[in-house]
């Protein structure tokens, strides 16, 4: 069990961005979307944003969770860095109260950080199912059958979930060290109500914890998505449905829904034609619309048929140059921001009438170079409840804020507002 230690929550101040007055201008008169470089986690950023936009977490292959209050939506502060478990941040989401924080890491635990009054994150739980996974070296493995510990089949990490099995196992190995293996929590998602939270692993699982009567979180149910991992977990607005995307050849949407206050049933597989790895998908508010973005470079929009109750999937709505390897729908579901891998392009679009998205304009470039690059991407968008700016968390593990209201010429002198250099 990892505690949090009292030196890590010692508070930290930093004003983001200071400007003259004539540089704000000149800036905010460009036609160009307005970016600002926040932070570099050093590898993979994740961001989550409170739906009252007045915190935001980033986090990365740095290791390090930093916590963000925004100072009248025109800058934000660094309130506080945090160090529950030393390894890289895969994702991250607040509950739908905005005082509870999921830590999704890479090797499976997710952490529970709480907010005090006194606007300190703290340590409440830490969520351990789906961590059971371990690398074993061939010379402990030989060991293990030498002993007759094991068949030459059989399932190490099923022995390591009893406590005396493992203390057999570890008097063999004369206690070397059993190494983890990766399994990163890709996904996090609270239900509206925030009852629920699901999470999608790397390993291809999809775990269903519930809040008890405590306000602790208890482990409901596990499924088998059947995929080399789950990418991206999203309720609907009713907290009645979760929808789930799978990595890989894979190429399937699963649909849940809620039974009871205590259980889930999955209820469908829709395959909406991509070919490959689908990194995202969204159901939005009435249920009858489902958004989806792959590797095959399209967005594609499913639309259920109220009479027969049956998916119509054959709308491409928009194609990309580069793979899609991200998405984010804002909360009025009116605006749709992705990005591409390879080349860094954000692109926005607009709903215009009911199943109708149409593009509305390039946000611009998370990117490291011009040329196609490994570290060129968004590894995730978030919309801001304001709807004012969008957030990337890029694959370079940078944090960058965009202003969405381009070419609209602003003439302000406010000397916080996030601006810092026009996009590419």
């Amino acid at each position: 069990m990892y505690f949090f230690r009292k030196k890590c929550m010692k508070k930290k101040r930093v004003n983001i961005l200071i400007l003259s007055g004539m540089m704000v201008s000149s800036l905010l008169c460009m036609k160009e979307t307005s970016v600002t470089t926040l932070v570099d986690h050093k590898g993979y950023a994740s961001v989550a944003i409170t739906n009252n936009g007045e915190w935001m977490a980033t986090g990365g292959s740095d290791q390090k969770l930093k916590l963000w209050q925004t100072k009248e939506g025109k800058s934000w502060v660094l309130m506080q860095e945090v160090s529950v478990i030393k390894e890289c941040i895969c994702s991250l989401m607040f509950d739908p109260s905005n005082t509870l924080l999921a830590v999704g890491y890479e090797y499976g635990t997710v952490v529970l950080l709480e907010k005090k009054l006194t606007d300190d994150w703290i340590f409440k739980q830490e969520l351990l199912f789906g961590s059971n996974h371990f690398t074993f070296r061939e010379q402990q493995i030989e060991k293990l059958i030498h002993a007759k510990f094991i068949g030459e089949f059989s399932d190490l990490a099923d022995k390591l979930k009893d406590p005396i099995e493992e203390a057999n196992m570890n008097k063999i190995l004369n206690y070397e060290e059993i190494e983890k293996a990766e399994n990163h929590v890709y996904a996090l998602s609270f239900d509206p109500n925030g009852d629920w939270l699901a999470i999608g692993f790397g390993s291809g699982a999809l775990n269903l914890w519930g809040k008890n009567g405590y306000g602790t979180w208890d482990f409901k149910k596990q499924y088998d998505v059947k995929a080399d991992g789950v990418c991206s977990v999203n309720f609907d607005k009713t907290g009645n449905f979760l929808v789930t995307a799978g990595t890989g050849m894979h190429n399937e949407i699963s649909l849940y829904e809620k039974k009871s206050d205590a259980s889930w049933e999955k209820i469908k597989k829709l395959v909406v034609g991509h070919v490959g790895t689908i990194m995202s998908a969204f159901l939005d508010a009435s249920g009858s619309e489902l958004i989806s973005a792959g590797a095959d470079q399209t967005l594609r929009l499913s639309i259920k048929n109220e009479e027969t109750q049956k998916w119509d999937t054959s709308c491409v709505f928009a194609k990309m140059k580069e793979s899609i390897f991200s998405m984010a729908i804002n909360t009025k579901e009116a605006l749709l921001a992705c990005g591409s891998f390879g080349d860094g392009k954000i692109l926005l679009y607009e709903k215009k009438g009911k199943h109708k998205w149409v593009f509305a304009r390039k946000i611009g470039y998370h990117r490291v170079s011009k040329e196609h690059n490994l570290k060129n991407g968004a590894n995730c968008l978030v919309f801001d409840p304001s709807n004012d700016y969008l957030v990337s968390g890029g694959i370079d593990g940078t944090v960058k804020i965009w202003d969405i209201h381009q070419n609209k010429k602003t003439y302000s002198t406010d000397q916080n507002l996030l601006v810092e250099e026009k996009a590419n």
